[in-house]
């Protein structure tokens, strides 16, 4: 089963309900993860005076190559559906296969939300939290970047 049809049925739902939509399909080639990359360097830099702003860096790193799967699919995330969904439809793609990689994503979105709207009493983040997440989303791009290669369009 190619990742085109599997996980399609719930793809198929998140555009019915108006989460995900249909657009044209963007290309792979070498500069599609450019700006992901960029952001990693920019969080490197950033951590010692701004921890917040380079933590939300590196989610948005995170985040942007995982758009990128979408774009290349002719998908998009809407404001209804918002980050989540952007796991939400990779994972009824590409689990179990991913499942780590998408974790990592949804565990780094919640952090980057508490960094954004801090919940009363939370503990703020630290630059070991920075340093860890700017290595996962390194590890991350090697495999994102063999998905760009072959995920069709939806």
């Amino acid at each position: 089963m190619s990742p085109w049809d599997k996980g399609r049925a719930e793809v198929e739902r998140l555009i019915q309900e108006g989460k995900l939509q249909r657009i044209p399909a963007t290309t792979y080639d070498g500069q599609t993860l450019r700006i992901p990359r960029n952001h990693l360097n920019s969080a490197e830099k950033t951590i010692e005076h701004d921890l917040e702003g380079a933590y939300t860096l590196v989610y948005d790193a995170m985040r942007k190559a995982l758009v990128a799967l979408l774009a290349v699919q002719g998908l998009r995330a809407t404001s209804k559906g918002g980050h989540i969904v952007i796991h939400d439809c990779l994972k009824a793609q590409l689990s179990p296969q991913a499942d780590n990689l998408l974790r990592a994503y949804d565990r780094m979105r919640r952090s980057r939300n508490n960094v954004e709207y801090p919940p009363v009493g939370a503990e703020e983040i630290t630059a070991e939290e920075v340093r860890d997440d700017i290595k996962t989303v390194r590890e991350a791009l090697p495999t994102i970047e063999r998905l760009l290669e072959v995920l069709p369009v939806f």
